[in-house]
């Protein structure tokens, strides 16, 4: 499992709009979000404990990626404004 993401990992990847990842990624290096303007939306495996702990082990110039929403994930629909994964694999929002 990936556990980390390296100094400028996705540095100016202007058209990154979301990123989907498991709990065990649990550090982010410099600049790895820098300049990643079209990054809104985080869909995270893990809960909000461990998203913070990400947050709080993550390096300087990465606001892309601090300010993008955070959806968490869950596969009962009565979990209004989590994710799930649809037929074709792609992130969706329980409504």
């Amino acid at each position: 499992s990936l556990t980390s993401l390296g100094d400028n990992a996705f540095t100016d990847c202007s058209s990154l709009v979301s990123v989907m990842f498991h709990p065990e990624l649990v550090e982010i290096g410099d600049s790895a979000f820098k300049d990643c303007n079209s990054l809104s939306a985080l869909y995270f495996y893990g809960n909000e404990p461990q998203m913070d702990a990400l947050k709080n082990e993550t390096a300087k110039y990465n606001d892309d990626f601090l300010n993008a929403d955070v959806y968490f994930y869950s596969d009962d629909p009565n979990d209004l404004g989590c994710w799930y994964l649809d037929d074709n694999n792609n992130p969706k929002l329980w409504k």
